[in-house]
């Protein structure tokens, strides 16, 4: 895996990137080459570090909500307009919309807020839970876009988010904790960027490409996109943490779930090539696996690689948000898969 790692690395000139490899009962492997910051290449990054995992944070809200299903908390299938009835003015047309519609980006609601409205999402100091229900109430006073067709939104899973704060009655970061997080004995996950490695994006931003080597994101504070996008994006954490989520897929939902419900987590809807995705999951066929998640706030690039035929999960993060990190992520985590089979 080293010799993987560090030809990724040498190859697109990114600070630092961490590999591992789990199977249902383990971590098999696991390694790391490279700097916490491109400005200090002395200091190295180490296993223990936490890495940013952008929007593989979907999958976990979803798993959180299915937890609070099997906790008599929630339902599946409950329409968006039941789950907010404590908000004013929504249009009829989200009576017809449910949460699993919103969980597989299917429930017309826009991919992110206006991108105007980002620096002030950014300087909001409103808690989170106030800052995710004004943020969707403005979206639910008009009618779904689309209801049916897919988009993958950002601003979906911070609807997803804003309903959980209300059927857990407690904040969702909050209930993550108590739901996921101390169940699977994870202890390393924040949110926002990491204390210690730093992510880093590209030098010039082309819409959905991104070239040359940008500086270190030191300013914490803007690190990480707005504290409104956490359900959809915001999560850091240990890779062996990590392994221990991607465990519960491979367990067939041990120790968290049931097994019907990760097959409900995993079902993707029929739809276009490249234009579905199951609960936090995509179909990953042409990487040799069953099913993948990637994440990036453009400053950091995550992938995982899942194969249930297998019983394996790959995931590779690197602290480098450019487009070139994030498409090889893929073939690393696809080539380290495949030495482990």
């Amino acid at each position: 895996m080293r010799d993987e790692l560090e030809r990724f690395r040498t190859k697109t000139k990114v600070p630092a990137v961490i590999g591992a490899v789990t199977d249902a009962d383990e971590l098999l492997a696991i390694d790391v080459v490279g700097s916490r910051s491109r400005n200090n290449p002395d200091d190295l990054a180490t296993i223990d570090d936490q890495w940013h995992i952008g929007s593989c944070t979907k999958a976990i809200t979803a798993v959180l909500f299915a937890r609070l299903v099997e906790e008599g908390l929630a339902e599946w299938g409950i329409p968006i307009a039941d789950l907010f009835s404590d908000l004013d003015g929504i249009d009829p047309g989200w009576a017809n919309v449910t949460i699993d519609d919103l969980l597989v980006c299917r429930a017309g609601v826009p991919a992110n807020p206006p991108s105007s409205d980002m620096m002030r999402l950014h300087k909001w100091e409103a808690p989170p839970v106030e800052q995710r229900s004004e943020t969707i109430h403005g979206v639910l006073g008009s009618a779904p876009e689309k209801p049916g067709d897919f988009v993958y939104s950002n601003l979906g899973y911070i609807m997803a988010g804003a309903a959980i704060d209300r059927l857990a009655s407690a904040p969702y970061e909050d209930a993550l904790a108590t739901y996921v997080w101390e169940p699977l004995g994870i202890a390393s996950a924040g949110v926002g960027g990491p204390p210690d490695v730093r992510g880093h994006g590209a030098k010039l931003p082309l819409g959905p490409l991104s070239v040359g080597m940008g500086k270190p994101a030191d300013d914490l504070s803007m690190a990480d996109n707005p504290t409104v996008f956490t359900p959809a994006g915001r999560y850091h954490l240990s890779l062996q943490d990590w392994a221990r989520f991607q465990r519960v897929f491979l367990n067939d939902g041990e120790p968290l779930l049931s097994p019907e419900s990760v097959g409900r987590l995993l079902v993707t809807p029929d739809g276009p090539k490249g234009k579905s995705m199951s609960m936090g999951w995509i179909p990953a066929g042409a990487a040799g696996a069953t099913h993948g998640q990637q994440g990036s706030n453009t400053m950091w690039a995550a992938t995982a690689l899942m194969d249930l035929k297998h019983g394996l999960t790959a995931m590779v993060v690197t602290n480098d948000g450019r487009s070139k990190a994030l498409s090889g992520t893929v073939e690393v985590a696809r080539t380290i898969l495949f030495r482990h089979r």
